[in-house]
């Protein structure tokens, strides 16, 4: 069922129920990696040495990076924090130098371990208890207009100073051309990405807070700053309307994202499939096919 496969990779809970999996494995020994914390005063350095990462004319395939910069509110305080890792062990791997030599660093602990430390560290760092939401936007790897999105989001978390256990985060990582190019060869997907439109940024809103009465105040906020960011892309040359979707909001258009073309594809895959419509009328959860969604805005 290729047809299928390919709707699979990208097209979320729209289709059936998977009873199996049959995957090409690799064997992966240890990585290096972890988190370097920054004042919030090295932005532009750090900036700059991401957008040249992502803009590597030889990508070495084995790194991967992305960068946070976050508020918290309780100290009134900016934070940056990168994370490289690399999947082999390698110390302080060159590819990374640009971000290793930047000072003054808060905390560092780079090292060569297995993968389950990593994701312990990330899994002991995520809010629990609390509200809680992320929004997205993809837009061209370019320094001027990463610059210009990371000062619209300090101001943008500056207006919400004053709500309750505020943690808001800019995350961004890159889309390269080498990595969507990876399922060319294999049936390819139906996210509406060619290697043609790398590099790309991810970026991710993930905000946090503690009180349901601020939940209007934060994410009308957060929808403000999604819109500058993406009418300032599209001004510029610079939007992609891809939209990752473990990173969108509820009310964020996934799919048209993907393209009129793909959108059509994955409706049709999705009535030979399920011509009922169950998986789009009582299966809850998920962004459905043929309405906008059906999660909520905040949990």
């Amino acid at each position: 069922h290729p047809d299928l496969t390919k709707a699979l990779r990208g097209g979320s809970n729209n289709f059936g129920i998977i009873t199996r999996f049959d995957l090409h494995t690799f064997s992966q020994g240890k990585l290096w990696g972890g988190d370097v914390v920054y004042n919030g005063s090295v932005t532009p350095e750090l900036l700059s040495a991401f957008v040249d990462f992502g803009a590597q004319e030889h990508y070495d395939e084995y790194a991967a990076l992305f960068i946070a910069h976050t508020y918290l509110s309780t100290v009134g305080q900016y934070f940056a924090v990168a994370t490289p890792i690399y999947t082999k062990p390698v110390v302080n791997p060159p590819v990374f130098t640009p971000f290793t030599r930047i000072q003054p660093q808060i905390t560092n602990n780079l090292r060569i371990d297995v993968l389950g430390s990593y994701t312990n560290v990330t899994e002991s760092a995520a809010a629990t208890g609390k509200r809680n939401a992320f929004i997205t936007v993809t837009f061209k790897n370019d320094l001027s207009f990463l610059t210009d999105a990371v000062a619209w989001w300090r101001l943008n978390a500056a207006g919400l100073a004053n709500v309750s256990g505020l943690t808001y985060t800019m995350l961004n990582q890159h889309l390269l051309p080498i990595v969507i190019s990876k399922t060319e060869g294999l049936g390819g997907n139906s996210l509406g990405l060619d290697a043609t439109d790398g590099p790309l940024i991810l970026s991710l809103l993930s905000i946090t807070w503690t009180d349901s009465a601020d939940d209007a105040t934060v994410m009308t906020a957060a929808t403000k700053l999604i819109k500058q960011i993406e009418d300032a892309a599209k001004s510029q040359g610079l939007y992609h309307a891809f939209k990752y979707l473990n990173y969108a909001n509820a009310d964020q258009a996934v799919f048209d994202g993907y393209g009129q073309a793909n959108k059509i594809f994955l409706q049709a895959i999705s009535k030979a499939y399920d011509p009922h419509g169950l998986f789009q009328d009582h299966v809850p959860g998920g962004f459905k096919l043929f309405v906008s969604s059906s999660i909520a805005n905040v949990s």
